[in-house]
């Protein structure tokens, strides 16, 4: 009877849980880099698959973003300005200072000869305030792939592009689990097992 009691107290204790809420979110993105000649040079598929729950929702409109950064101290970077949840199914070039301030830089850096560290990081904003994010740096070896031992010297690079292969981001009411509440379940029943192997040696 009393290991029974145990029981139903830590079940009494332990609530369903909290009501809070979960963000999902999947994007593919592609980088495209092309001589003068629009010839592929070389590619690269970023893909971030990301959960956040929280007490609280996050403010709307939630937005995806992704951006090519140089391993620099300038921190110079491409595709920051593009929404990827409204250009799922498109490419953005850039093929000038025009396009992106930052483009001369990039070529500079992949034409130079080493096999420099680019990096590609996904952001979730809400809001457009900071919400979560991941990133990765790739030497360019690795980045581009095709048996590249370094970067692209002594090709001329035309365009850069970012294809945007999907992207959604999801928000939904969620239960979330309270840790104190499976603490007490699990010291109900671990009580519960030790009494009851108690009485059974002493029969």
């Amino acid at each position: 009877m009393r290991n029974a009691w145990m029981l139903l107290l830590a079940l009494a204790v332990c609530s369903p849980g909290q009501a809070g809420w979960r963000v999902t979110s999947h994007e593919q993105v592609t980088v495209l880099v092309e001589n003068t000649a629009c010839q592929l040079l070389g590619s690269k598929t970023w893909i971030d698959n990301a959960e956040i729950t929280s007490g609280t929702q996050l403010a709307e409109p939630l937005s995806a973003w992704f951006s090519l950064a140089l391993d620099d101290l300038d921190g110079s970077a491409l595709f920051e300005n593009v929404p990827l949840l409204a250009n799922v199914g498109s490419t953005i070039w850039v093929a000038s200072d025009a396009d992106d301030p930052q483009f001369t830089a990039f070529v500079g850096t992949l034409t130079n000869g080493q096999d420099d560290t680019l990096w590609g990081s996904f952001t979730l904003k809400a809001d457009g305030s900071f919400a979560g994010g991941s990133g990765m740096g790739y030497g360019e070896s690795s980045f581009f792939g095709g048996g590249h031992t370094g970067d692209f010297a002594g090709s001329s690079i035309g365009r850069i592009g970012l294809r945007i292969d999907a992207a959604t981001v999801t928000q939904e009411p969620a239960d979330l689990p309270e840790p104190c509440s499976a603490i007490s379940l699990l010291c109900g029943i671990i009580g519960a097992g030790g009494y009851a192997l108690r009485r059974r040696r002493r029969g």
